[in-house]
């Protein structure tokens, strides 16, 4: 498991699942920046779902946002080679998907469904086959 605690962090694109990654670091005591492409004016609706003091850098991406921190957490659609990632890796900077991230946290076994198309049949048909097999399942997706 990470340890978060007085760690300052950055989540690089503010959507659904960077508010829940956000509220998580918040949650487990790390300083949280966030940093997308879109203004505040766009992303109301998210940063209004914020549980806790977050600073914010709006409508662009600083390198000094990238290099100011102990680790990057990347949201899904994010691409992962833009110059100030490339920058802070080679500072050695901790950067790491949402997905690998939540993986340090989750206890029990997890199936992973990646891909282009069918993942929402294929994760509800993996549950359904868990389900009957008698296992104490959850299934989870982002769908809509």
């Amino acid at each position: 498991m990470l340890d978060l605690k007085n760690k300052n962090t950055l989540v690089v694109g503010l959507a659904r699942s960077g508010v829940a990654a956000a509220n998580f670091l918040l949650d487990q005591g790390a300083s949280v920046r966030v940093t997308d492409l879109r203004s505040g004016e766009q992303l109301e609706e998210y940063i209004s779902r914020l549980e806790g003091q977050v600073n914010f850098t709006l409508g662009k991406h600083r390198q000094s946002d990238f290099l100011e921190v102990d680790l990057i957490v990347l949201s899904p659609g994010v691409p992962t080679d833009i110059g100030p990632l490339q920058v802070a890796r080679q500072a050695g900077i901790q950067v790491i998907g949402e997905i690998e991230f939540a993986s340090h946290f989750l206890t029990g076994k997890v199936v992973g469904v990646t891909g282009a198309n069918g993942k929402t049949t294929t994760t509800a048909l993996i549950g359904e086959m868990h389900r009957r097999a008698g296992h104490n399942v959850e299934v989870s997706w982002n769908s809509g």
